[in-house]
């Protein structure tokens, strides 16, 4: 179905259109579980999708799908939120010079498939689309920190020390063991994605405390921690997404999608 400012497609309708394109796979972190009960059924079912699909997909949206699968940079977000953190969030763009394409996948009923929406953007507000797609959270209240477990941190656990006194280890295990309302980590990566083997990116993870906020988690060793209003997330987001952009700095420069 085309909506307002994209195209509404359930998870069989997408999954005929990358067969389409010649993709047997949904792009990470995407689900589809065929319907039917016999490949009889399957095929029909497939069948009336294309039908369907025909109906909508003329030359911008084959020219959109075709970013979203064979961008220059592609970004990945998977997490979980809602009652015991059992309802995915699944969000995959792709960009290619100044143009973006976000697709969301919604869960299901059973939370293994579900409808995908997809719409054109701009480099500039891709980052701000996904913030968007997120559940609302206010910054976190704590000031932002380095968490890193240094040699001397780990000494320190090593030795007699005072019974009341607490390690860096436990101070961090504190602070991220609270009850969360939603977690989930989003990955910058160049180029197509071959296969489902992990590559080489530039990630990041946000936590949702409950009675706090949100935090942004980024680094490898020594990883920061930073409170994350909307804006303060997009902008960590942009920071991913800047230094894998070919030369010309696509982030500083405004100009409307074609």
């Amino acid at each position: 179905m085309i909506v307002a400012d994209g195209w509404q497609l359930s998870a069989l309708e997408f999954s005929v259109a990358l067969h389409a394109l010649g993709r047997d796979r949904m792009p990470y972190p995407f689900t589809f579980r065929a319907p039917g009960s016999s490949a009889e059924e399957v095929r029909a079912l497939r069948l009336d999708a294309g039908k369907q699909l025909a109906v909508q997909a003329d030359g911008l949206f084959r020219t959109t799908l075709t970013l979203l699968l064979e961008p220059q940079i592609r970004v990945e977000v998977h997490g979980f939120t809602g009652p015991e953190l059992r309802t995915p969030i699944r969000i995959h763009a792709g960009i290619s010079g100044r143009t973006a394409v976000l697709a969301v996948q919604r869960p299901d009923s059973q939370t293994a498939s579900g409808e995908v929406t997809i719409r054109r953007c701009s480099v500039d507000t891709i980052a701000q689309c996904v913030v968007a797609e997120l559940p609302p959270a206010a910054a976190g209240d704590r000031r932002a920190f380095i968490a890193e477990r240094s040699a001397g941190a780990a000494a320190e656990e090593s030795y007699v020390r005072p019974a009341n006194e607490v390690t860096s280890r436990e101070q961090l295990d504190r602070f991220f063991r609270r009850p969360r309302t939603c977690v989930g980590e989003i990955g910058v990566f160049d180029g197509v994605a071959v296969d489902a083997r992990a590559t080489s990116g530039r990630r990041a993870h946000w936590f949702d405390f409950v009675d706090d906020g949100r935090y942004v988690v980024k680094g490898d060793k020594a990883k920061r921690v930073v409170p994350a209003s909307a804006e303060t997330f997009a902008a960590e987001i942009d920071t991913l997404v800047a230094p894998r952009v070919a030369s010309g700095a696509v982030l500083g420069r405004r100009a409307e999608v074609k």
